[in-house]
């Protein structure tokens, strides 16, 4: 990678960040840990709180798409303290339904409800209307799954 060539730290971090997307959509999960590790390691060490909390909400959409729900739970709520620290408002937002849609995928409906209100409450505050039909979409997803 030129970055870590020419001892770019936050470039190389982003590049790895950036591999960490790409990999899932062709099924490379451990290369894909792989490059988020780093990115998140360097991230700490340069103090990029921001996309340190990017790095564990990969991390964590990463952990729930091969079904390791715990190691899910503990990266997003990561990210959220994080983002909540620094006043990522929008982040914390999706943060929240992305616990929502690992509680929903344990059968903890209330819980996964509980957490996309929150993320409602943070959308409609700051007008995303993007994050507010995530919600309503794993709400009704929710609803369905409890037979409402």
């Amino acid at each position: 990678m030129i970055h870590k060539e020419i001892g770019d730290r936050k470039g190389e971090a982003i590049s790895c960040l950036s591999l960490g997307i790409v990999y899932p959509s062709v099924g490379e999960y451990e290369k894909t840990r792989e490059v988020l590790d780093k990115s998140l390691a360097i991230q700490k060490d340069i103090g990029d709180r921001k996309i340190e909390a990017v790095c564990y909400v990969s991390l964590g959409a990463v952990c729930l798409s091969v079904g390791e729900y715990e190691k899910a739970r503990e990266h997003l709520e990561r990210a959220v303290v994080i983002q909540n620290e620094i006043g990522d408002k929008e982040g914390e937002a999706i943060g929240y339904v992305n616990l929502g849609k690992v509680y929903a995928s344990v059968g903890e409906y209330e819980k996964a409800s509980d957490y996309w209100q929150k993320s409602l409450a943070i959308s409609k505050k700051i007008g995303n209307r993007r994050i507010l039909t995530l919600c309503y979409h794993g709400q009704g997803a929710n609803f369905f799954s409890l037979g409402k």
